[in-house]
């Protein structure tokens, strides 16, 4: 790199300098969700720290390996994932597939009914027996 008129090394991190939250496909949200996780090796309980669409941060009393395939299973939820880290009592873990949105405010106690649960029609606002006019129909 040329920098006033000289020339200059530039030095990067290897990861870009991005920070873990810089590389996250999706925004995470805390949580406190009773949950198991699945593995060939046996079940293990705990509880999710912070869940996304793409993956959640558990906590473990045993630590899965590294690497390991699992099913994630919370509140009557459940999804396929990969163990992404594993230290102090915690585990990273990514979805195969990334989960609804409604899934991850739910477990973050945020409602995710729609504004209005009102029904958009009735049968007192549907008019019977009259036909709807043809485009470029004379009236």
């Amino acid at each position: 790199m040329i920098f006033g008129g000289k020339k200059v090394a530039v030095f990067q991190r290897s990861d870009g300098g991005a920070t873990m939250a810089d590389r996250r496909a999706s925004a995470r949200l805390s949580t406190r969700i009773p949950a198991r996780l699945r593995l060939a090796s046996g079940d293990r309980s705990g509880e999710l720290l912070d869940i996304s669409q793409s993956g959640t941060r558990m906590a473990l009393a045993q630590l899965p390996p590294e690497g390991a395939p699992a099913l994630l299973e919370w509140a009557g939820h459940e999804a396929f994932c990969q163990v992404m880290w594993a230290a102090n009592g915690m585990c990273g873990l990514r979805f195969d597939r990334p989960i609804a949105r409604a899934l991850v405010l739910e477990a973050n106690g945020q409602d995710t009914a729609p504004a209005s649960a009102a029904p958009v029609a009735s049968h007192n606002n549907i008019p019977m027996g009259q036909k709807r006019a043809r485009p470029g129909a004379a009236g």
